[in-house]
């Protein structure tokens, strides 16, 4: 029960918006304001205390600092509770060496004060974590020039009794607690920086096939490669214009994740390369970056479950959503492009060729060219086409995927 309780005092203030460093940092300077506050109140125990106004001062000072400390952590005023905790440090420290005398050991609670801002202050205000560090500093450099002071642990014995044992104690406990939460701070940033290089890393190989995206991550030179032998599919929905039209932004939305997602799907089943989607097209290609012999057969197939996972689709008006499908074989250059937002694309006569046999297909068909049927004809049946024009060429014979060639 009174763990729970320190464990929720020392948190307070911590919210769970906040970041593991800033949260840190709050549960820092609440641990030294409960150390601090239950220090200075077992000097209210002690009646030398009373001997001294100035020193009761600095008691009740240090008392009613910390107690503002958790006051204003938990408003949230996280900046101005560690400044007014070092001010009133400083003040606390200083003001009995200085009227009563040197030798009563506050001076050696200037070695956490200076190193505390250090721990409490964001990488914004390190000028008041260089301010108080600096403060603390010359005032210990001048008080022990000034007073030639020596550690003489007998001396401070005869003139503060026990506290000549129990402030420096009190002080290592401190230092300990900044030296814990320093390592804590560490390893918290590493483990965010770790963090965002693993969400980084799953971006880049979400964005870029396998091998492409390792070269990235390792920064090695991504040059355009030119395959010699690979197939590229295009697939597009039918009469997107109207669908795109009948209905909302949203209901666009609905249909085309429906679509996509079990497309992506398809293609990690078939081990094939989602190089893009634009508006209602999806382009997929086998074969790269990695050469595989059966790159046409694994377009194919994937072309007739592509067809499949559209049965059941519908637009807002209900219409069927149709798929045209062309897929051509050949020679090709794939490689990334850009520097912010990197794109794996291709290039070449297969691959305008390919959006032809897409763009003069029909609905519900997969149309492929001569080159491509002569790869796959002996796993799939394949029915001969008219001529279809290609921009640039000769009219080109065609085929149109029916099914599996029964085993």
């Amino acid at each position: 029960m009174a763990s729970s309780k320190v464990t929720a005092l020392l948190r307070t203030g911590v919210t769970p918006e906040m970041s593991s460093t800033d949260a840190s940092r709050v549960v820092l300077l609440n641990a030294f304001a409960l150390v601090a506050g239950v220090g200075s109140t077992a000097g209210l125990l002690v009646p030398s205390t009373y001997a001294s106004p100035a020193v009761l001062l600095t008691v009740c000072a240090m008392i009613a600092a910390a107690a503002s400390v958790f006051a204003l952590q938990a408003r949230g005023h996280h900046g101005v509770a560690a400044v007014s905790f070092l001010a009133a440090g400083l003040f606390v420290t200083l003001l009995p060496p200085l009227l009563v005398s040197p030798w009563g050991g506050h001076i050696f609670n200037l070695f956490p004060i200076a190193a505390l801002p250090w721990l409490l202050v964001t990488s914004r205000r390190l000028g008041a974590a260089l301010v108080f560090s600096a403060l603390a500093v010359a005032s210990y450099v001048a008080i022990v020039t000034q007073a030639e002071l020596a550690l003489d642990v007998r001396r401070m014995q005869d003139y503060m009794g026990d506290f000549a044992v129990i402030n420096p104690a009190i002080v290592a406990l401190l230092m300990a607690l900044i030296g814990h939460f320093h390592r804590r701070i560490d390893v918290t940033a590493e483990l965010n920086l770790e963090r965002e290089r693993l969400q980084s890393t799953r971006l880049v190989h979400d964005l870029l096939p396998e091998a492409v995206a390792e070269r990235v991550i390792n920064k090695t030179p991504t040059r355009a490669r030119r395959h010699g032998d690979a197939s590229v599919l295009f697939c597009a929905i039918d009469q997107f214009d109207e669908i795109m039209n009948e209905g909302g932004a949203s209901e666009l939305l609905r249909l085309l994740d429906a679509l996509y997602v079990k497309f992506d799907e398809l293609c990690v089943q078939h081990r094939v390369e989602k190089i893009k989607t634009f508006g209602g097209r999806y382009l997929v290609a086998a074969g790269v970056p990695r050469p595989r012999e059966d790159h046409a057969e694994a377009l194919a197939s994937l072309a007739l479950e592509m067809h499949k996972a559209a049965v059941g689709v519908c637009s807002t008006s209900g219409t069927p959503v149709r798929l045209r499908v062309g897929i051509n074989s050949g020679p090709l250059v794939a490689g990334v492009i850009g520097r912010t937002r990197l794109t794996y694309d291709l290039w070449g006569d297969t691959v305008n060729i390919a959006q032809r046999m897409e763009l003069h297909g029909r609905p519900g068909e997969t149309q492929i060219t001569p080159l491509t049927f002569s790869k796959i004809n002996h796993r799939y049946i394949c029915k001969p086409r008219e001529h279809v024009d290609v921009k640039g060429r000769e009219p080109m014979k065609t085929y149109v995927i029916r099914g599996r060639r029964p085993t």
